[in-house]
């Protein structure tokens, strides 16, 4: 509290006026000396803190819903203890973080200052870019985009891995809900109906995000060179069409018929560090030389990272000056709703998209809207109905 400069402060004090502002600390004194004047409340910092006793508090005291609860914190450990909560997550940090820190939890907003997050919220441009698009499909919506950086200690290199969202698998409680991990998916069935229907979206969602690094990311480049990640021998290239439209957007020379998949390997998910090293080392091959020139590297969902890794490695061998690479989302651990997960398993694998106007729905005919409403309306219902002793908030639930 003691090191907020003038911005920060302002926006500290911004938050207190626009909102119930409550702080879970053992700093009292700090923050009296800072926001004198303000309105707040400062609650102890519970050892298990965010947890249902509290929500529970929350919406008894002042009436509110899940859905009008943030959790904002410079800790990534406390929001990943959240991450069952349904609320939505903050993270302020003001360095770039490292794919290792937050990669298999992604909050649902990062800002790199306290001003940046009030904004953020103030204009409701909060929502990751590809989550949005998916689910409203507006031509014109804006929304984040996560740049983080992948620190490969094999090859001793860094880079960029800039993402339009996240994916949250099967087993994570929102993917029945979740509108942008189930087109992904969807979107490379063969056989589905809905195979590559979505290869227009997808197209113009890499496209700006390539456009926004170019013209706003801290490396000076201007990219001349894209290429997907290669799909192993004798698999259809999914993202063939996507790669020429992007092309076609940002005049961009198309290289992927020259980088190529030499050999099958295994899955990475279940190996360790080094055996997911050893399982893609030399999978891949770029025919050509691209000395000196920058590559924008593209794949739909990006996991341990061991397989860009490689693909980064082939293309800095070949000659390249820099390799960025674009996913459409971070994959996110599974996980459960820390109480009632009924309402999500009943309707797992039932969100379904409009062949023609890509629109989700639910199976039934269900609006989207109706039964994600539905949903939350139950979940709010059932942590206002719990009953807690809050002179042991700080006790673990």
């Amino acid at each position: 509290m003691e090191t907020l400069n003038s911005d920060e402060l302002f926006a500290l004090k911004d938050f207190c006026e626009r909102y119930r502002c409550i702080f879970f600390t053992e700093k009292e004194s700090a923050i009296n000396k800072v926001l004198f004047g303000c309105d707040y409340q400062i609650w102890p910092l519970a050892i298990h803190f965010p947890n249902l006793s509290i929500l529970n508090k929350l919406m008894k005291e002042y009436g509110l819903r899940l859905e009008n609860i943030a959790f904002l914190s410079d800790e990534l450990t406390s929001l990943k203890n959240a991450r069952n909560l349904m609320i939505f997550l903050i993270h302020v940090n003001k360095s770039l973080l490292d794919y290792d820190e937050i990669g298999g939890f992604c909050p649902d907003l990062i800002c790199s200052s306290l001003s940046i997050c009030r904004n953020q919220l103030k204009n409701n441009t909060c929502m990751y870019y590809g989550e949005k698009k998916v689910k409203s499909l507006d031509t014109n919506t804006g929304g984040k985009l996560i740049d983080l950086v992948f620190t490969d200690k094999h090859y001793h290199r860094a880079f960029h891995v800039i993402s339009a969202g996240r994916y949250f698998g099967v087993n994570h409680y929102l993917h029945g809900i979740h509108a942008f991990s189930n087109a992904i998916i969807i979107n490379k069935k063969i056989g589905s109906k809905l195979y590559q229907k979505f290869d227009n979206l997808f197209a113009s969602i890499f496209s700006k995000e390539i456009f926004c690094f170019q013209t706003y990311g801290d490396l000076d480049v201007k990219f001349d060179g894209i290429c997907s990640v290669p799909d192993k021998p004798r698999k259809k290239r999914k993202f063939k069409n996507i790669v020429h439209q992007v092309s076609d957007n940002l005049n961009i020379d198309d290289l992927s018929s020259n980088f190529l998949c030499v050999r099958d390997f295994d899955d990475q998910k279940s190996k360790n560090s080094f055996d997911r090293y050893l399982n893609g080392k030399d999978a891949f091959k770029y025919d050509g030389v691209i000395e000196g020139r920058n590559i924008a590297l593209i794949d739909d969902i990006i996991t341990t990272g061991a397989t860009i890794s490689e693909c980064v490695n082939e293309l800095y061998k070949a000659g390249a000056g820099n390799v960025v690479c674009f996913v459409l989302a971070y994959n996110q651990f599974d996980c459960a709703y820390i109480g009632n997960n009924e309402p999500f398993l009943e309707i797992k694998n039932k969100l379904r998209f409009n062949a023609k106007t890509l629109y989700p729905f639910f199976a039934g005919n269900k609006s989207y809207d109706v039964v994600v409403e539905n949903i939350i309306n139950g979940l709010n219902h059932e942590i206002s109905s719990l009953s807690f002793d809050y002179d042991l908030i700080n006790e673990p639930f």
